[in-house]
């Protein structure tokens, strides 16, 4: 018995169900690349032709029907299910994927063991499952967001092309004149292409990160105000808030943090939205508080949404910068991190940096324990035109909706023990080496992102300030 075919069988197909277990149970494809797995479609479609013209076993047949039965049912999931396809990723994911079909099968048309219809499209569905995994590892890349079944998913991929490998290598020395180039060669591309992502998975392991879990927003949140404006979907997996004329909604963490990354994935109201404010942001209790806010201002339809951020410390606000974004907030989720440690505020849009506030001598810098929260409310009298354009109701109920309540790294405040200075350490790997600065790649990005989108920055504003304050040097 060839153990590690046996094996590598078992993976790949419980890749399979990984995927389709996040994709069915939390109604979301969040990081899940369509034009992968439109491939692996045409990669199952092309190969297993021959279940209508021959008969090796029922394990053989079964395992064919399952990957043709899922590859095609992922596909229609994340283009057709609604509760889904609004979780696809569509701007992110945009890789060119049919540019690497042709290429593929004219290779399979010159270079092939036998010239048959079968052979050939056998040959050409090997050298695009080789390929078939770029357009998911190039949005691993875009995003960094390696959520746990995600994650587990291109693992699983990874390990079954592994084991492949090696039952190969023993079929090579255990039945005679076993040689397959094309099969060993495309499996062996198609397994260094995964080198990639195995490193940055094992860096998430040694860098204290590990891979996020899905946790329901109970766990981790609690609802603050406007009780009968808010809606827990997906078991927990998705919460929206609800605005009309007489309320709004919040909700806020059940702990208290002293630094981390905090991030929450948001899609904002739309239609005629003016004078909505979403907002996700750190705040502290008490007079005097801290805060470190990401609010969307809302506006009218054809009009773009704006979101500003601001910073607060020892209650001294008046920090606004604001972004017209490089895609529209309304119709997809999106990612929205802050990290904050002893020496810097980032703000994160998608992984990218479109904020940076340095902790530095003179400056007042928020250091106080902070709540994560979020709300949906009234900002009428200042959000859109300044003040000038006022809600109107009569497109209520205006529905802001949030997901992904694991991404809580933070210190947290244990008020027994008062362990608010320990929450600056090194231990912690949000306050390490690699996020006390941006990198050189990170700041090219974030120095484009400032340039060409944002439209307000409070140092450059001489009717608010003079003289600009010290951070702005």
């Amino acid at each position: 018995m060839n153990i590690f075919r046996l094996a590598g069988d078992m993976t790949h197909l419980a890749s399979v169900l990984v995927l389709l277990l996040k994709i069915h149970t939390i109604k979301s494809c969040a990081g899940v690349s369509l034009r992968t797995q439109e491939l692996y479609a045409i990669v199952f479609a092309t190969r297993y032709l021959d279940i209508f013209t021959s008969f090796v076993s029922v394990y053989n047949t079964f395992m064919k029907l399952v990957f043709l039965g899922s590859s095609f049912s992922i596909v229609w999931y994340m283009r057709y299910h609604k509760a889904v396809h609004r979780t696809y990723d569509r701007e992110q994911d945009t890789f060119r994927h049919w540019f690497l079909v042709l290429p593929c099968l004219v290779l399979a048309l010159l270079i092939h063991e036998k010239f048959t219809f079968l052979e050939v499209l056998w040959t050409f569905s090997l050298y695009l499952e080789a390929v078939a995994i770029l357009p998911q590892l190039v949005l691993l890349q875009r995003t960094r967001n390696i959520d746990n079944l995600t994650g587990q998913y291109i693992f699983l991929l990874g390990g079954y092309r592994g084991l492949y490998i090696l039952n190969w290598i023993y079929r090579y020395f255990t039945e005679p004149h076993f040689v397959h180039w094309i099969t060993w060669i495309a499996g062996l591309v198609q397994t260094l292409l995964y080198a990639d992502f195995f490193y940055y998975y094992f860096l998430r392991f040694i860098g204290g990160r590990g891979v996020e879990k899905y946790v329901t927003f109970g766990q981790n949140y609690v609802v603050k105000w406007g009780q009968g404006h808010i809606s827990t979907l997906h078991s927990g997996k998705e919460v929206d808030l609800y605005m009309d004329q007489s309320s709004g909604a919040g909700f806020e963490s059940k702990n208290i943090y002293g630094s981390g990354l905090f991030q929450m994935r948001i899609k904002v109201p739309g239609g005629n939205s003016g004078g909505v404010v979403t907002a996700f942001y750190l705040t502290s209790l008490g007079s005097n508080h801290d805060e470190i806010d990401f609010e969307f201002l809302g506006n009218n339809d054809g009009k773009p949404i704006t979101l500003q951020t601001n910073i607060f410390a020892n209650g001294e606000g008046n920090r606004e910068e604001r972004f017209l974004l490089w895609f529209n907030p309304i119709k997809h989720y999106h990612t929205y991190g802050i990290l904050w440690n002893p020496y810097q505020i980032v703000f994160y849009v998608d992984n990218i940096p479109i904020r940076v506030y340095k902790n530095q001598n003179g400056v007042n810098y928020p250091s106080k324990p902070m709540q994560v929260e979020a709300s949906l409310w009234n900002g009428d009298a200042w959000a859109t035109d300044g003040g000038r354009t006022k809600i109107n109701y009569a497109y209520s109920p205006f529905i802001a909706h949030f997901q992904d309540f694991s991404g809580l790294s933070g210190c947290y405040i244990d008020g027994r023990s008062d362990n608010v200075a320990t929450c600056g350490s090194s231990n912690y790997w949000w306050n390490g080496g690699k996020y006390q600065r941006l990198s050189g790649y990170e700041q090219k990005i974030y120095e484009h992102i400032r340039k060409k989108y944002m439209n307000y920055d409070y140092c450059t504003d001489r009717s608010k300030y003079q003289s600009p304050p010290r951070e702005c040097y």
